[in-house]
C-alpha cells in the first residue's frame, strides 16, 4: 500500500474538505462537538470564532494534502486521530448526529466514527512518512492555502451580538439639540445572521435594553419583570423544567415562554406539552440559535438580575 499513499491522502483530503464545505456553506456552531465547544469556552474562544478556526484549518489541512501529499501527511493524520476521540465521546454520549455535515445531514456518529476509522487505517497503512522528502510548497499554493484559511470570514455571515438600538421610542421627534431626528425604532437584524449565540450569563447585570435579548424581542413591550424561560419544544431537559415549573405555585412575577423554533419541529415530535402560564413569545424561525437549552432569566425593573441554566446532566 505504500506506492499509493499519495492516493490515500488525496482521498482522506476529499473527505475532510466534504465536511468543510458543508460547513463553510450551512453550518453554524450548534453543530459543533460538546466538546469542542466546551474546550473554546475554557479558552474564551466564542462560539462563532470557534466555527470559523474549525472550518479554515480543516480546508487548509484538505487543500494542502490535495496540493502536496508528502507535506500533508502528518496534519491530516493528526486531524483524523482527533475525530476519531471526538466521535468516540459522542458515541459514548448516545450524541444523534455528529454534525460533520451541519444540520442540514444527519450522520450518526457511530457511522462517521467507522468511515473516518478506515480513512485513518489507510493512512497509516500506507505509511506516508517512508515518503521522499517533500520539496517547500510554491507561492501559488501558500496563495491558496492562504485564501482557504480566509473563507470562514469571506463566506459565513456576520453574526450579531450587540442592540441594533438601546431603546424603542415613539416616531415623534424630541425637542433640543441633538434630537432634530427621531431615533429608530427597534426591528430585527435585516438581514438576518444564519446563526447567534446566546450568553444569558453574560446579561446579568445588565439594563435588558443592552443585552442580547434585545436584539430578537422588542424590549419595551416586555414587563418591567418577569421570569423568562428559554426552551427548546423538543428538548427533553426543557419538557422536564417546564413541567417542575408548572406543578409549583405561581411565583409573583410573570412568565415568558421564549420559544427557540429548530427545524423540523412538528407536533409530532413536540416534548413540551405541559407548560406554566405566562407570555409566550418565539425568538425568528430563520436564525439557529446556539444555546444548551432551558434557561431561567430573571428580569426585574428591565435588568437582568440573574441567569441560571437549568440543564440537567
Amino acid at each position: 500500500m505504500q506506492k499509493h499513499a499519495a492516493t490515500f491522502l488525496r482521498l482522506a483530503a476529499l473527505w475532510l474538505l466534504a465536511g468543510a464545505l458543508f460547513k463553510l456553506l450551512m453550518g453554524s456552531p450548534k453543530d459543533l462537538p460538546p466538546s469542542v465547544l466546551s474546550f473554546a469556552r475554557g479558552i474564551e474562544l466564542n462560539a462563532d470564532l470557534t466555527l470559523r478556526l474549525a472550518v479554515a484549518i480543516e480546508l487548509v489541512i484538505g487543500v494542502l494534502a490535495l496540493l502536496r501529499p508528502k507535506l500533508a501527511w502528518l496534519p491530516i493524520t493528526l486531524q483524523f486521530i482527533v475525530f476519531e476521540a471526538i466521535l468516540l465521546q459522542m458515541v459514548l454520549g448516545g450524541d444523534a448526529s455528529c454534525g460533520c455535515f451541519g444540520s442540514q445531514i444527519t450522520v450518526p456518529p457511530q457511522v462517521m466514527l467507522g468511515i473516518d476509522s478506515v480513512v485513518l487505517l489507510c493512512l497509516l497503512l500506507s505509511k506516508p512518512w517512508h515518503q521522499a522528502p517533500a520539496p517547500s510548497p510554491g507561492l501559488p499554493t501558500v496563495l491558496v492555502l492562504l485564501l482557504c484559511g480566509a473563507a470562514p470570514w469571506l463566506v459565513i455571515p456576520p453574526t450579531v451580538d450587540v442592540p441594533i438600538v438601546l431603546t424603542n421610542v415613539s416616531a415623534t421627534p424630541i425637542d433640543g439639540p441633538g434630537h432634530d431626528q427621531p431615533l429608530q425604532a427597534w426591528s430585527l437584524p435585516s438581514p438576518l445572521p444564519r446563526y447567534a449565540e446566546l450568553s444569558p450569563d453574560k446579561w446579568v447585570g445588565q439594563p435588558v435594553h443592552a443585552t442580547q435579548l434585545a436584539i430578537w424581542t422588542d424590549p419595551d413591550q416586555l414587563p418591567l419583570d418577569a421570569h423568562i424561560v428559554i426552551y427548546r419544544t423538543t428538548c427533553e431537559h426543557c419538557q422536564t423544567h417546564l413541567e417542575e415549573l408548572a406543578l409549583a405555585p405561581q411565583p409573583p412575577m410573570p412568565y415568558i415562554l421564549l420559544r427557540i423554533i429548530e427545524k423540523g419541529d412538528s407536533e409530532e415530535n413536540r416534548l413540551t406539552h405541559v407548560m406554566p402560564e405566562g407570555i409566550h413569545l418565539e425568538l425568528p424561525a430563520a436564525v439557529e440559535f446556539v444555546i444548551e437549552t432551558p434557561w431561567d432569566v430573571i428580569l426585574e425593573d428591565w435588568a437582568i438580575t440573574g441567569a441560571t441554566s437549568s440543564r440537567e446532566e
